[in-house]
């Protein structure tokens, strides 16, 4: 038992310790998950943003374009890591963070794809996509998946060969992921969706994260349970007549989220996440 205990924490350290590359005065967290699939992470502030790149045959899938400030340290990290460039940009969501630098990117020749509720939003796409597309890049295949979790332009990016499932914002596993327009029931049956892609060995990739890279397929069913509890349970209260306010420090609702790793750094913001449950009822 003691043995089997020993290789579970291992094998945590392995999947959860990458190392740190800096780039013009940014330190990326970096973690090879193989030969080719990279995730990488840049802090804003205490918060870890990840985004992938998969080395192919004959270029670079940068998943998630970040921010244009840093578009062209990005393109020097990506350089450092495999010798390519960025043949392709997978767009995630809408959010700033997936799709900031489409541009610049697109101008060193790169192919941008996105969904096409992102493309209709103005955002630089030069392939989009309805439901699904799928990209083979010889050392890996990915599908592109609309899922509309938390917005209208949402998809999931698996990586076949190497079984990973890149979530964005659909996904946290540090705190409670923001539901927005889609409203909670629809963001929970698009991550339902999601799992279906793959099995119990995939990796689950989300957007913003402290210190656990990814999620396994138990990590990502735990959030579920917890975020649909949580939200059942401000519908409850609210409609029992508390307000916002009264329903943030009720007792249930701290009950629920107390073990999360950014509890006492975000706790400040629940009012925002009943609110958030409050709109979608």
């Amino acid at each position: 038992m003691l043995k089997r205990v020993i290789l579970i924490l291992v094998f945590l350290f392995i999947s959860h310790e990458g190392k740190a590359l800096e780039i013009d005065n940014i330190e990326f967290d970096v973690n090879k998950l193989n030969e080719h699939v990279y995730i990488l992470a840049q802090p804003y502030g205490e918060t870890l943003i990840n985004f992938g790149v998969v080395v192919g045959k004959d270029g670079v899938v940068l998943i998630s374009s970040m921010m244009l400030d840093h578009a062209p340290t990005i393109e020097k990290l990506i350089k450092n890591l495999t010798g390519s460039k960025v043949k392709y940009v997978i767009n995630i969501d809408p959010d700033n963070y997936h799709h900031h630098a489409n541009k610049y990117f697109a101008s060193k020749g790169a192919i941008i794809v996105g969904q096409n509720n992102i493309k209709n939003k103005n955002k630089f796409v030069d392939i989009s996509y309805e439901d699904k597309v799928t990209i083979d890049v010889g050392t890996e295949v990915i599908d592109v998946v609309h899922t509309s979790a938390r917005n209208p332009g949402d998809s999931a990016i698996y990586l076949k060969n190497s079984n990973i499932v890149f979530l964005g914002d659909s996904y946290r596993n540090d705190w409670i992921a923001f539901s927005n327009t889609s409203g909670y029931k629809t963001h929970l049956e698009a991550l339902k969706l999601i799992l279906s892609l793959g099995n119990k060995t995939t990796k689950y990739v989300p957007g913003n994260r402290k210190s656990v890279v990814y999620s396994n397929v138990h990590g990502v069913d735990k959030a579920m349970k917890l975020h649909l509890n949580f939200a059942e349970t401000v519908k409850e209260l609210s409609i029992k007549g508390l307000s916002v306010d009264a329903i943030t420090k009720n007792g249930k609702i701290l009950e629920i989220v107390k073990n999360l790793e950014r509890y006492n750094e975000f706790k400040g913001y629940l009012n925002e996440h009943v609110q958030d449950v409050i709109n979608s009822i």
